[in-house]
């Protein structure tokens, strides 16, 4: 119970509200302001109980409307803790909780902050919040999986790929990066920060510095490459992009962690999960044992939304522990490759997608985080004319 209330009233909007238990069963509470006057009553089997709970049988298209009925802070409670992710679901691929399996989804309000729409809808009839003089927060995040198409490859990897180069008659290309002669089309930093210096905008980078594998393949992190970029990114926030089986060794996370504070010489505390690859909640114990302090997974990579139900950022609730810990968790909207590879929507279309879920933040003024590789920054074959969609994302509205 004070889960919620610390977070989504005292955390988002500064205002104290208490929340009592009442005398009549075990399971009734009542919202109470600062002045002690009782605002809302209800019931609650969900956060009164110890039980992880994977579905929640609710009206949802009452609190799709505003609704605040029934138990509407259990619900809350149930998307912010991610309860439905610890169990009783059939894992994609690559290990993770698929989004069509999401009550969100499932529920037709996978786009829509609902928990912040409600707390705010709270706030707004019982405290007369207003929301003057505050814009949209915009935190754009890129995650680099690999810092060069083609140079920093070793002997063995670069024999490799000019043989395969070789037979897709598509050695040409390799060739003139290798000799200087074109830049490496995922080399495009310094268009980055030129961009972010121009508009005073402070990015958040995630670096991928484990050992290669089938899905890790950035260039070696003591590559002078590699270091190259990372003086020029030194400016923004530099966070750790753990790799695609960290989350199944313990101690993988920290390693990488310590990995990229020694190479890039600054303290790392932000990180997020290659391929979104996590579980509840090992993982998370895992990231803040490794001394992280915000973590960006929360997102989908094949689709745009909130699989919280939230833009805000909030403190992870540990359930197998009944815990609150000091890990803050920032969603993130919107992912390049959702929009581009598996929406197949084209650049006008992903601007139009871009500013719906900025209408839809603008009303509560919420926070829109989202995420670009530099790979979709190359403007090189389905990448053509993104880097139009990355700075429409970047600007304010």
């Amino acid at each position: 119970m004070e889960y919620i209330a610390n977070q989504v009233f005292e955390r988002w909007y500064g205002i104290n509200v208490q929340i009592e238990v009442r005398e009549l069963t075990e399971a009734d509470y009542c919202l109470v302001n600062e002045d002690g006057q009782e605002i809302e009553n209800a019931f609650s089997e969900i956060l009164f109980s110890k039980e992880i709970k994977t579905s929640f049988d609710f009206d949802w298209d009452n609190l799709k409307q505003g609704k605040r009925s029934g138990d509407w802070l259990g619900a809350l409670f149930f998307l912010l803790s991610r309860m439905e992710e610890y169990g009783g679901f059939e894992k994609d691929k690559h290990g993770r909780f698929p989004y069509q399996q999401s009550i969100a989804y499932k529920n037709g309000f996978l786009e829509i902050p609902l928990v912040e729409k409600l707390v705010h809808g709270f706030v707004s009839e019982f405290f007369h919040y207003m929301l003057l003089a505050k814009q949209l927060e915009i935190i754009p995040t890129l995650d680099i999986d690999m810092t060069h198409a083609i140079k920093g490859r070793g002997f063995v990897r670069q024999s490799g790929a000019i043989v395969k180069d070789i037979l897709k008659g598509k050695i040409d290309e390799r060739i003139e990066v290798l000799t200087n002669k074109k830049p490496d089309p995922y080399d495009n930093f310094d268009y980055q920060v030129s961009f972010f210096e121009k508009y005073n905008i402070k990015a958040n980078y995630f670096f991928q510095v484990g050992g290669y594998s089938k899905f890790d393949k950035n260039i070696d992190p003591e590559h002078s490459l590699m270091k190259e970029v990372l003086k020029k990114v030194s400016k923004h926030t530099i966070g750790v992009h753990p790799s695609y089986y960290s989350s199944e060794k313990e101690g993988v996370i920290l390693a990488e962690k310590r990995k990229l504070e020694e190479v890039s010489r600054k303290s790392v505390l932000f990180s997020r999960q290659h391929f979104l690859k996590f579980s509840f909640p090992e993982t998370f114990r895992q990231i803040a044992n490794a001394g992280i302090q915000t973590e960006f997974s929360m997102g989908y990579s094949e689709c745009v939304g909130f699989r919280a139900s939230s833009s805000r950022s909030f403190e992870w609730y540990d359930l197998k522990n009944e815990a609150v810990t000091a890990l803050n968790i920032q969603p993130f909207s919107v992912m390049d490759v959702a929009l581009g590879y598996y929406l197949k929507l084209n650049p006008s279309q992903a601007i139009d997608k871009i500013q719906a879920i900025k209408h839809e933040l603008k009303e509560i003024i919420g926070i829109f985080s989202f995420c670009f590789h530099n790979e979709s920054l190359s403007e090189q074959k389905q990448w053509k004319g993104w880097r139009s969609v990355f700075e429409e994302a970047c600007k304010p509205i």
